[in-house]
């Protein structure tokens, strides 16, 4: 029954927030609502059949898409109920978030349409940083207007979702707050209640089972940081000249930062642009090319590089150096990426050098073991 239970939490805690490191606790920010000691009334699965509304405050209040915010959840009741998130992209309608538990990383696409806030994509094992706020293959409506007690829907799974609280006053580590809005899941086997507190968003996730109601497994927001980035430790390759007269492809491990709506191709043109100073390490790519786009198709696991013309006329070398330039380029996106299955494009086009032919359906060699460390 503990391995039921865990599923269906994770599934629910991972498709409300995103991911880093534990900092320690931070003082409530300027922008939150106003703390109080009052503890959150007991929880009820039965909604009262009255609405009384919540005056002025939208869906969008209650998940603000604010960028760069670094999220801690401490956990209790089972191993994995604790998170981290951090925000990948934000667009008019849609926010990206990436969630970590230690066991599995996830990114969740919420979009607020028609007076709702859905979770329309979530995709786990997925420790790149990948745009997939276009995609929509589901409907998880989450916060649903009127922003009312009483307010009800039935979920794809047949579970029933209300709001059963606009008014109430929930401590959690973080912090205390009041106007906390609760969302109340109900299924045959448990109660689930969702705690969403007016510009900072979800705050707390009470997951009640049925068969043992006294052991709830909870989730409750610790850590709440503004301007943080997510960091990511991530493997280069540069061709090596070693003495200066024989290369080789070798790899060092770099620390890199990504903003919200940092894509993967403007932060990667950017370390294949640069080699470390004083080292015998030699950029992938020359500075006027450009790195056009990362495409990766999640059902084949091709990684497809778009590269610009300048990519091959601005390098200037013979068949030997532009083989390890193409192997250090297909190492670095291909690690990174998680698939040995690299095209590379030049402009939409083929690949073509005076040395190398790559067509559709060609990938490049991708040999990430075969290097050595930098040192």
């Amino acid at each position: 029954m503990k391995k039921i239970i865990f599923i269906l939490l994770i599934t629910g805690l991972l498709v409300l927030t995103g991911c880093a490191g534990p900092t320690g606790p931070s003082a409530l920010p300027s922008d939150s609502v106003s703390p109080s000691v009052v503890p959150s009334a007991s929880p009820s699965a039965t909604p009262p059949v009255s609405p009384s509304p919540s005056p002025s405050l939208t869906v969008a209040d209650y998940f603000p898409f604010t960028p760069n915010v670094h999220r801690v959840y401490l956990g209790t009741g089972i191993e994995y109920a604790g998170f981290e998130s951090w925000v990948d992209f934000i667009t008019a309608d849609t926010i990206q978030i990436r969630s970590n538990n230690t066991g599995t990383e996830t990114v969740s696409v919420y979009k607020i349409e028609n007076g709702e806030l859905q979770n329309v994509f979530s995709q786990g094992e997925t420790y790149y940083v990948y745009d997939y706020t276009a995609m929509n293959t589901m409907n998880d409506v989450l916060i649903k207007l009127p922003i009312a007690v009483g307010t009800t829907w039935t979920l794809p799974s047949g579970d029933q979702r209300s709001i059963t609280d606009v008014d109430a006053s929930v401590t959690v580590p973080y912090g205390a707050f009041t106007g906390v809005l609760e969302v109340t899941t109900t299924n045959p086997d448990s109660v689930m209640k969702d705690y969403y507190a007016p510009g900072i968003g979800f705050i707390k996730q009470a997951f009640i089972p049925n068969e043992d109601p006294d052991n709830p497994i909870v989730s409750e927001l610790q850590v709440y940081e503004t301007d943080a980035y997510l960091s990511q430790n991530i493997q280069t390759f540069y061709p090596d000249s070693g003495s200066g007269t024989a290369y080789k492809v070798t790899y060092m491990n770099q620390t890199v930062p990504f903003s919200t709506n940092d894509t993967a191709a403007s932060v990667f043109e950017r370390i294949l642009k640069t080699a470390p100073s004083s080292s015998s390490l030699t950029p992938v790519m020359s500075p006027d090319a450009a790195l056009n786009s990362l495409t990766m198709d999640t059902q084949t696991n091709v990684l497809t590089v778009d590269v610009s013309a300048q990519f091959i006329t601005g390098m200037n070398a013979g068949a030997s150096y532009e083989g390890m330039i193409l192997e250090s380029l297909a190492d670095t996106l291909g690690r990174y990426f998680q698939t040995d299955k690299i095209q590379l494009t030049v402009d939409g086009g083929p690949y073509e050098s005076g040395h190398f032919l790559f067509k559709d359906g060609d990938y490049l060699p991708f040999a990430p073991d075969d290097a050595v460390q930098y040192s």
